[in-house]
């Protein structure tokens, strides 16, 4: 349901419900499969830098941008650093939180108060490099399909 209020832009329903699952949970070792761990961080995260751009309102968006960088340090801070476990690990589910998390970080560092385009532009390449390296040698179609939220974000935020 909440992946639903997400994708039709009901922010305001699905922010506060993620919030309260999370905080139910402990991130660095939850008690929760694999897989649905990594389904909550993506959200955590997606929701709050889809809000981020779609608020037309200058400072709830800046307040956005600024709730999608703390939440995607939050999920840095409890994924393994190394690139090649996190691709390998359980289907690539947390890679793809990771995937999230630079698509946040470029949208926090464009949208806040004191952009800083030099810090968006970095995660924005940090993507296309993990993008280029993991995906496109094993699926050229997910890889164009993920290429494409990068080239969205480039041309959607100020940088």
């Amino acid at each position: 349901e909440i992946e639903r209020q997400v994708d039709r832009r009901q922010f305001a329903q699905a922010i506060p419900a993620l919030d309260e699952i999370a905080a139910s949970v402990n991130l660095r070792r939850p008690l929760l499969p694999s897989k649905l761990h990594a389904r909550l961080l993506t959200m955590c995260v997606r929701a709050r830098w889809i809000a981020a751009q779609e608020e037309q309102d200058r400072g709830r968006r800046q307040a956005m941008a600024d709730a999608a960088l703390v939440w995607a340090d939050r999920v840095f801070s409890v994924l393994p650093q190394n690139l090649e476990s996190l691709w390998y690990l359980d289907g690539h589910q947390y890679w793809l939180v990771r995937l999230q998390c630079l698509y946040a970080r470029a949208t926090a560092f464009a949208l806040r108060a004191e952009p800083d385009a030099v810090a968006a532009k970095a995660a924005l390449e940090a993507a296309r490099a993990e993008l280029d390296r993991f995906l496109l040698p094993v699926n050229p179609h997910w890889h164009g399909k993920e290429s494409a939220v990068v080239t969205m974000l480039r041309v959607r935020i100020p940088l």
